[in-house]
């Protein structure tokens, strides 16, 4: 009798393990890719992955959304690790469900992340391993069947806008959003080595399942971005085709349905998170996977992706973090103005279809595939300007203060007045657009002119130094230049400071003045609360 109950007990035992490294599914492997994960399946998918891996795995949150739901954030590690200053292994933050009606990147990390515990990827002893895999939780759970039915989604996918009817992905400026706010937190705490933002593109037809983009404004690292087109770009491309058989080319789309020259780049712009992270410095790039295949070629497309980058970096890694350090202790801000997008030496092929245009004008796309070789239209440059010194603002200004730190950019107070030759921008025109963005009437074109002039700044002004202590002076300069299209002004924040009198539409000066290096300021360096 006692050997019976003893090997049921160990049948039960055996019963239970077996129970628990069951097969772990997604929604979209449940459901034969009919269906796309809601916010509570993600969450079970990752507890569930905590209870097998304990150490490796983290379930954590980095804030709440505006209809104030939790963001979930996931650790992966061998150890995982809660925060930053608990290890010196370079981070790796992976983004999805920016817009939560493009919902391949929130499947993908569940499954990458499954598989990689599964089968010991050594990315997870060499990388803090950051996922955030419902980075807009109000849109994802509005799913329905009538939001993009041709991404073959049954029971639908989410909507493009968080609970406050915002692009999250034009927010990474003005930083206004709860959930935009917390990914920037969450990046100024672990400084990411490689950033990704996972995505679905509809525009121009072709074959490649896999479009993909790196941060390329020009106020980032030149040479990063020289390091990914030439080296990265093609290894990635090489890997995903031999080991996926998943077909790679940069997003974009033709500059002309039926007769294209060229596969031209959404502008570069700060407000855009890959363009934003990569601007402070990170291996920064943008997944779009082509909405027109299907369902689970989409995710194998993505997954694909976020793999050959966690393959890459393994064995470029010193290489990579060179380019990072070296780009953030370069001297001087190397701003950079009248932007515009240049084609690379090399022109692309990209597998078309014969597109024509009907009787009525419309745009119809045939079933005949037709290869395109084009100029890649994706290097922005532009005049460089080299900034040292210090940018100063009243102290009045303590909305733009608090939005500097939100940015990660230190502010320091002035102890003590002092005198200096100032630089000083002065308006001579401003027009607006015609219509509101996210709230906002934004400026369209400035004009004006550069004076010097001796001011004495008063105990109390804020300042901004731009020496090596300020990691993120790049970003400074591009949202406090009063030239940048991607200043923080043109949002129409202390307009009133720029607009001396109520009672005439004249301009006046900028409100926030240049200073030279070696100019004598006593400072102090104010934590976020003060």
């Amino acid at each position: 009798m006692k050997k019976i109950l003893v090997l049921s007990v160990i049948l039960i035992q055996v019963l239970a393990l077996a129970g628990n490294t069951a097969p772990l599914q997604t929604v979209p492997e449940q459901t034969d890719y009919k269906s796309t994960s809601r916010l509570k399946d993600v969450v079970s998918f990752f507890s569930e992955l905590q209870s097998r891996y304990p150490d490796q795995v983290i379930l954590s949150s980095i804030g709440t959304s505006f209809e104030e739901r939790n963001i979930p954030l996931v650790i992966l590690g061998k150890p995982a690790l809660a925060a930053p200053h608990q290890s010196d292994k370079p981070a790796i933050l992976f983004v999805a469900n920016i817009h939560a009606g493009e919902v391949e990147g929130k499947e993908a990390l569940q499954m990458l992340a499954r598989d990689m515990l599964a089968k010991h990827h050594p990315a997870l002893e060499r990388f803090n391993i950051l996922l955030v895999p419902v980075f807009n939780p109000d849109g994802n759970e509005k799913i329905d069947p009538a939001h993009r039915p041709y991404q073959q989604v049954e029971n639908g996918v989410g909507v493009r806008t968080n609970g406050l009817n915002m692009d999250l992905n034009r927010d990474f400026v003005k930083l206004e959003s709860p959930e935009v706010k917390a990914l920037v937190c969450l990046y100024n705490q672990w400084l990411p080595l490689v950033y990704v933002d996972c995505h679905t593109t509809n525009g121009s037809h072709h074959t490649e399942p896999l479009t993909w983009i790196w941060g390329r404004h020009p106020n980032g690292s030149v040479e990063i971005h020289r390091y990914i087109y030439k080296t990265l770009r093609l290894w990635v491309n090489s890997y995903v085709l031999k080991h996926y058989n998943i077909e790679a080319i940069p997003y974009g789309n033709f500059d002309d349905a039926t007769h294209p020259k060229q596969w031209r780049q959404f502008p570069s712009m700060l407000m855009v998170g890959v363009d934003y992270f990569g601007a402070k410095g990170s291996f920064s790039f943008l997944n779009e996977n082509y909405a027109y295949a299907d369902f689970p070629t989409r995710i194998k497309a993505c997954y694909a992706f976020l793999d050959s980058l966690l393959r890459f970096t393994l064995s470029h890694q010193n290489e990579m973090t060179e380019l990072v350090s070296r780009f953030r202790k370069q001297p001087d801000v190397e701003f950079r103005d009248h932007v515009k997008a240049k084609s690379f030496p090399d022109k692309i092929t990209i597998h078309g279809f014969r597109e024509y245009r009907d009787e009525k004008g419309h745009r119809v796309t045939t079933s005949e595939q037709m290869d395109r070789k084009l100029d890649f239209m994706g290097d922005f440059s532009g005049n460089m300007e080299k900034i040292n010194g210090f940018y100063v603002f009243p102290k009045g200004m303590k909305g733009l203060k608090e939005k500097l730190q939100q940015h990660g950019i230190l502010v320091y107070k002035l102890l003590s007045p002092v005198t200096a030759v100032c630089h000083i921008f002065h308006f001579s025109k401003i027009t607006y657009k015609n219509r509101p963005f996210q709230g906002h009437v934004m400026m369209k074109t400035v004009e004006g002119t550069w004076r010097s002039s001796e001011k004495t700044i008063p105990t109390g002004w804020y300042a901004i130094p731009l020496d090596h202590s300020q990691i993120f002076r790049q970003l400074a300069g591009a949202i406090l230049e009063p030239e940048s299209k991607d200043a923080l002004y043109r949002y129409g924040f202390w307009s009133t400071m720029i607009y001396p009198s109520e009672w005439r539409n004249v301009p006046g000066d900028y409100p926030i003045y240049r200073l030279p290096a070696g100019c004598g300021l006593k400072l102090r360096l104010l934590s976020n609360d003060q």
